[in-house]
């Protein structure tokens, strides 16, 4: 069966990000969730109580699903509308209940998906409508690290619930507030804040010919004699354009944050 709800990450409400509203944080979902797993025992036309304020109440239940190894688990009823809906007291009784609009007998075959509006309608009354999960939302760094013969530049990601942990080792380090956006594109970010920033990063530079057999000239040699950095070359060619970067993060709205070593 299928219904909807909302599915919330576990640690939204005391979050530091939250108010970014992110799609993996909390968002609207057909909740799947398998009866069988629950439940091993149907019985139609069984009577069962409900504790209501004006004291206990019988009720008859078209169809009960019950777990004959756990009595003591709630129990899920399935009332079947051919004539008239579900009584508001059962409603509001506090028990799980899946209401089925029904006409003719094919219409009892149909998939059990929450559906209000339709002529046929499935209702769900008194499921859980928030589902908590686990942080999903992964952030990417990006970071200046000392390497063997220079500096190095290093990605990696990490788990929102981690927060904003820098590197203690970098001399300087970004965190972009996804995962998505293209590795390169990252790295013209990172090195428009360098040149604002007055960072001298002399081994650290993309080569603008993209190419590590292409000569710049005898003299210089092979240019990619320089550092490598995940298949590019880098070298004193390297041109970047600070405002393109720029426009790459505002016109995707990404939040980023930025340490650098004083």
């Amino acid at each position: 069966m299928k219904y909807n709800a909302t599915q919330v990450c576990n640690r939204y409400d005391n979050c530091e990000f939250s108010k970014y509203g992110w799609q993996e944080c909390k968002h609207d979902v057909l909740y799947e969730l398998d009866l069988k797993q629950y439940y091993d025992t149907c019985s139609l036309e069984k009577g069962y109580y409900a504790d209501l304020p004006d004291g206990q109440k019988k009720y008859i239940a078209d169809i009960i699903l019950t777990n004959s190894q756990n009595p003591q688990q709630s129990s899920t009823t399935i009332e079947i509308w051919v004539t008239h809906e579900c009584t508001e007291d059962k409603k509001q009784n506090g028990g799980r209940i899946i209401e089925i609009k029904i006409t003719c007998e094919k219409d009892a075959s149909r998939e059990i998906v929450e559906n209000e509006h339709d002529d046929l309608p499935i209702r769900f009354y008194n499921f859980k409508n928030t589902i908590e999960i686990e942080p999903l939302r992964k952030f990417k760094h990006i970071k200046l690290l000392p390497g063997i013969t220079g500096k190095v530049v290093v990605t990696d990601e990490t788990i929102c619930n981690e927060g904003l942990n820098y590197d203690v080792k970098a001399e300087n380090e970004i965190i972009i507030s996804t995962t998505d956006i293209d590795v390169s594109k990252l790295e013209s970010l990172y090195f428009a804040k360098c040149n604002e920033n007055g960072m001298k990063i002399p081994y650290i530079r993309f080569c603008e010919y993209g190419s590590i057999t292409q000569q710049k000239d005898k003299s210089e040699n092979l240019h990619c004699q320089y550092l490598s950095y995940e298949g590019h070359c880098l070298c004193k060619y390297y041109k970047y354009s600070s405002q393109k970067a720029k426009r790459i993060i505002e016109q995707n709205d990404i939040p980023y944050w930025e340490q650098q070593k004083k």
